[in-house]
C-alpha cells in the first residue's frame, strides 16, 4: 500500500501535501518491512513448529494495531473529536498525485524484489546450515569438577569435519589431554554423548556405544550444534547429575584453541584461566 499509493511528484498540485504524503508512506513501508524480517527472522529461529505459528501470529498482531486504533477512533472510543477526524480522513478523497488507474504494477514491483530477497536468504541460511564452516563450533572445552571422576578427560575437542551423524559432527579431544574421549549425537536418544576414544572414531556410531564406554551425555537435545547442549543438564552413564561446564567462546570456540596446551591444577600458572 505504500508503494501504490507513493505520489507522483509530476502530479503534485498546489494545494498537495506531498511531503506528508511522502513521509506516510515511508513509514508505513518501513512497517511493513520490518514485519516481514521479524517474521522471517522469528521463523528461522524457532525450534519447532508452535514456536512459529505463535510468534508469527504475535508480529500479525501487532502490525493490525494501527488499523484496529483508527478503527476504535471511528467509532467514537476515543471522544468526538477524533471520530469526526477519522471520519473526515475516510471520506475525504486522495490527491490526484496519489491516484493510480493500475494498482496492480507497483503492487508486482513490489512485491516480486521482496520475494527474491527473501528466497536468497532462505537458500543462503541453508547453505550456511549444511556447510561445516558457518554456525558450527569449530572447538569445544569442558572441565569435569574431581567428584565426577571424569577430570582426565576434561580439555579441548576439535571438530572432526570428515565425521558426522544425522549431520553433527564428533569431537574428538586434544592430543595432549590426559585422557581420549568424543563427542557425538545419538539421534534415537536426543542426546550429545562423551564417550571413550577406543580405536578408529569414524567407525563407532554414538547409538551403538557399549555401556561401559559411555562417560557422560546431555540432556534431550534437538539442536544441531554441540555447544547449544552447554546450558543443557549432563549426567554420567548411570544417570548421575554431573558437575561440569563449558568455556565461553566468542568466535565459535576459534579462540579457545591457542589455550588447549593449558590445564587446571597442573602447577602452572596459566593466565587464561584467570580471565574466566
Amino acid at each position: 500500500l505504500a508503494v501504490e499509493q507513493f505520489p507522483r511528484l509530476d502530479r503534485v498540485m498546489e494545494d498537495d501535501r506531498v511531503m506528508l504524503a511522502i513521509i506516510s508512506c515511508f513509514l508505513r513501508f518501513s512497517q511493513g518491512f520490518l514485519a516481514i524480517m521479524a517474521t522471517f527472522l522469528l521463523i528461522v529461529t524457532s525450534d519447532d513448529v508452535i514456536d512459529i505459528i505463535l510468534n508469527f501470529a504475535a508480529v500479525n498482531f501487532i502490525s493490525n494495531l494501527d488499523e484496529a486504533a483508527f478503527d476504535l477512533a471511528k467509532w467514537g472510543k476515543y471522544g468526538p473529536a477524533l471520530e469526526r477526524e477519522a471520519k473526515n480522513i475516510e471520506e475525504k478523497p486522495i490527491p490526484y498525485c496519489i491516484y493510480r488507474k493500475h494498482q496492480h504494477k507497483r503492487y508486482l514491483f513490489t512485491v516480486i524484489p521482496i520475494a527474491i530477497l527473501l528466497i536468497s536468504a532462505v537458500v543462503s541460511v541453508t547453505v550456511w546450515q549444511e556447510s561445516d564452516k558457518f554456525w558450527i563450533t569449530q572447538t569445544v572445552r569442558v572441565q569435569f569438577d574431581e567428584s565426577t571422576g571424569l577430570e582426565r578427560y576434561s580439555g579441548c575437542f576439535n571438530i572432526d569435519p570428515t565425521v558426522t551423524h544425522n549431520k553433527r559432527n564428533i569431537y574428538n579431544s586434544f592430543h595432549e589431554n590426559a585422557e581420549k574421549g568424543v563427542f557425538g549425537y545419538c539421534k534415537e536418544r536426543r542426546q550429545w554423548i562423551l564417550f571413550k576414544n577406543e580405536g578408529d572414531t569414524s567407525l563407532i556410531h554414538p547409538c551403538n556405544v557399549a555401556r561401559d564406554n559411555q562417560l557422560a551425555h546431555s540432556d534431550t537435545t534437538d539442536y544441531f550444534d554441540i555447544y547449544t547442549a552447554a546450558d543443557t543438564s549432563w549426567f554420567s552413564a548411570s544417570g548421575t547429575p554431573l558437575d561440569m561446564y563449558f568455556f565461553e567462546s566468542e568466535d565459535n570456540g576459534v579462540d579457545l584453541q591457542k589455550t588447549c596446551g593449558s590445564f587446571l591444577n597442573n602447577g602452572k600458572c596459566d593466565l587464561f584461566f584467570n580471565t574466566l
